[in-house]
């Protein structure tokens, strides 16, 4: 049977390396000054940081499900605000949708309880202002003319997200799209769309978090990965974990960093790409299929697998030597800060110049 979200991943994917082969270096850096960022999200959004604070690793602790733009609080050091706008008819509409269970009711009510009224913000200290969608109204960004807004859409399929790709969104000077960049989008994209990704941030993540790098554990398997793949690496006598998403977020990035190698060989929901640049944010060597999973420029062909039996002869190659380990390691380092971290920031200072 004809498997068509592999097939369609696949050419995705192809297309990303393309692109990023032919355009890599097409726009200039310009030189920086240094931004005053807030971050806005409304208390209804359940995904992400569920409280608002001067301490950065709090923010970054208080995450659901996952890391989110890390890089905007600890690179950018942006300020962070859960906020309680005007909800109209079809914003409450959509905020009932969202709530499908008892955990989204305590989240929805630990969010508000943690939440600020939108008239409280002094956005006018602000250069620039990132907001998720619904996170302050129209009249708001109307009375801030000199700030510099941008938006992003959390969900994909929502009917505006493609629309924003090609049409800058009404009040806002840019969109960031959350798909990691040089994608196809990439190609026929306007200038005020940003390639930012879901995972925002650099290589100095785990710097700046104080956590040390320790290595104690030699491969994590993806979450979404069969468990043969964590019993076929056991039998090796390497010294495996399976991700879960059980994990709370500060327990998950010790995992991490505890880590040498993060393993995704098998095709499975590319949904969890994300978890690939969480990987490589807490410096793990990513091994696995770079045809199935967005995000998955990170995986060098070298480290390409798309099965088991490959890849732990690739673990095995880079595991018995260090300075095999540390080459792969810095070449991802790199390809990780450009697309992850540089390229956005190009981007948008390009578009604020």
């Amino acid at each position: 049977m004809i498997n068509l979200k592999k097939i369609f991943m696949f050419f995705w994917c192809l297309q990303t390396r393309i692109y990023f082969f032919f355009f890599k270096n097409r726009i200039a850096l310009l030189k920086k000054k240094k931004l005053k960022i807030a971050v806005l999200k409304p208390f209804f959004y359940l995904d992400l940081y569920t409280t608002s604070s001067k301490n950065f690793r709090k923010i970054i602790y208080s995450s659901q499900f996952r890391f989110g733009p890390v890089g905007l609080f600890l690179d950018l050091k942006s300020d962070f605000y859960l906020t309680k706008p005007e909800i109209d008819e079809v914003l409450q509409k959509r905020i009932n949708e969202r709530i499908k269970g008892l955990d989204n009711k305590k989240s929805l009510k630990i969010q508000s309880k943690n939440s600020i009224d939108e008239n409280s913000i002094n956005y006018k200290k602000y250069d620039l202002i990132l907001i998720y969608e619904g996170a302050v109204s129209e009249k708001i960004i109307k009375n801030y003319p000199l700030v510099k807004w941008g938006i992003l859409l959390e969900d994909h399929s929502n009917k505006k997200y493609k629309k924003f790709c090609f049409f800058k969104p009404k009040l806002f000077n840019f969109f960031l799209n959350l798909t990691q960049g040089y994608t196809p989008y990439s190609i026929f994209k306007q200038k005020h769309c940003i390639d930012f990704s879901y995972t925002f941030g650099s290589i100095n993540f785990l710097k700046n978090l104080n956590i040390k790098k320790t290595k104690k554990i030699d491969v994590v398997v993806e979450i979404q990965q069969p468990n043969e793949v964590f019993m076929q690496l056991k039998k090796e006598n390497i010294v495996v974990v399976k991700a879960s998403g059980n994990l709370k977020i500060r327990k998950y990035i010790q995992t991490l960093s505890s880590s040498k190698i993060f393993f995704c060989p098998v095709f499975t929901n590319p949904r969890w790409g994300n978890s690939i640049i969480e990987a490589a944010l807490c410096q793990n060597l990513i091994i696995g299929n770079k045809y199935a999973y967005w995000n998955s420029l990170l995986i060098h062909k070298d480290l390409h697998c798309s099965s088991i039996e490959h890849g732990k002869k690739i673990i095995k190659k880079i595991l018995s030597d260090q300075n095999i380990y540390k080459h792969y390691l810095l070449i991802q380092n790199n390809l990780l800060n450009e697309i992850n971290f540089s390229l956005p920031m190009r981007q948008i200072y390009n578009l604020l110049k």
